[in-house]
């Protein structure tokens, strides 16, 4: 995880296979590893999958790494996240029908409201950045030409 710093939330964005369609999680990281947490349906209905990992950044299918802020405390943020609802109904803090991406949206927002999340800007603005910047990196790692990109929310520096 040489690219991503430790304590940190990045909200990630892979690719589906689909031009301009992206799977939507959240990576919080540590001191030793990082912990992926991400809205699924891939055995059915929806739910809520967390996995350990320290090679998140070797993800073929990763695009975008898009930091979002340094966390106050590690300890809570399992917890916090886990309790963000994954089942596929829609957001209680929206309404909105339920996505990935809404659930990412969701669990940021869950750790901002929990006071363990510092925005640099509204969840709507950086979603739609995060949007223009996927976009942009997309076909090169869809062709196999770039890795995935660490952008960050706070200012204009990236590494890939």
């Amino acid at each position: 995880m040489a690219a991503l710093e430790n304590n940190t939330v990045y909200m990630t964005l892979d690719s589906r296979g689909v031009p301009g369609t992206f799977h939507w999680g959240v990576f919080v990281t540590s001191s030793t590893e990082g912990r992926y947490y991400h809205a699924t349906n891939s055995s059915g209905g929806w739910q809520l999958e967390v996995r350990p990992t320290s090679s998140i950044m070797s993800s073929s299918t990763l695009v975008l790494a898009y930091k979002i802020g340094q966390v106050s405390s590690q300890s809570q943020i399992d917890q916090v996240l886990r309790d963000v609802p994954a089942d596929g109904s829609p957001s209680l803090r929206t309404g909105e029908a339920f996505t990935c991406r809404i659930w990412a949206k969701d669990a940021v927002m869950a750790l901002y409201n929990n006071r363990l999340l510092d925005l640099s800007a509204d969840i709507d603005t950086l979603e739609r950045e995060a949007i223009r910047l996927v976009t942009k990196f997309e076909p090169d790692v869809e062709r196999g030409v770039r890795q995935a990109t660490v952008m960050d929310s706070t200012s204009s520096s990236s590494s890939s």
